[in-house]
């Protein structure tokens, strides 16, 4: 795997336990539709946690998933191999017939 690059808060990206922590001493206001507002409030709700609570778990959870898209796309980048047609594609996978 490639090596990690590095910022000022130190290995990037972050583990989703090291971001949880730090966003728990970050304050951020939004703006967003009252529907939406309505729906986060819902969800929270329905889990019996504190829709701040909520919403940070939502950041990190999909900013965890951006980050390991993105690692996955650098790894490939870092070492492609060779392309195959869409007819090669249907023969490996026996769907010629």
């Amino acid at each position: 795997m490639p090596e990690r690059g590095t910022c000022a808060a130190g290995s990037w990206p972050l583990p989703e336990d090291r971001l949880s922590d730090m966003l728990k001493d970050m304050t951020v206001t939004l703006d967003m539709p009252k529907e939406i507002e309505a729906q986060f409030t819902a969800a929270a709700k329905a889990r019996g946690v504190p829709l701040s609570d909520y919403l940070r778990d939502f950041i990190v959870q999909h900013y965890q998933e951006d980050a390991d898209d993105l690692r996955t796309a650098q790894e490939r980048l870092g070492d492609p191999q060779a392309g195959i047609t869409s007819n090669q594609l249907r023969k490996n996978l026996g769907l010629d017939g």
